[in-house]
């Protein structure tokens, strides 16, 4: 499991909150917000970690996360 710093954990969750403002609220659930979650990890590991980067690895993602769990 890699080791983030601080700062890149609380960009990370920056990111997700923001990705979940993107969400259609019928669609914010658990499962939708643990796979963004898991968009951001994957992409921090792969070192994408601007915020905007990490915010775009999710975001391209919640077509895919809505037709997954809905």
């Amino acid at each position: 499991m890699p080791q983030f710093a601080p700062q890149l954990v609380q960009d990370m969750r920056s990111a997700l909150e923001d990705v979940m403002t993107r969400v259609p609220l019928e669609y914010s659930t658990t499962a939708v917000k643990v796979y963004l979650a898991e968009c951001i990890l994957k992409a921090a590991a792969q070192g994408q970690i601007s915020y905007n980067e990490l915010v775009a690895s999710a975001a391209d993602q919640i077509q895919v996360a809505i037709l997954l769990f809905t």
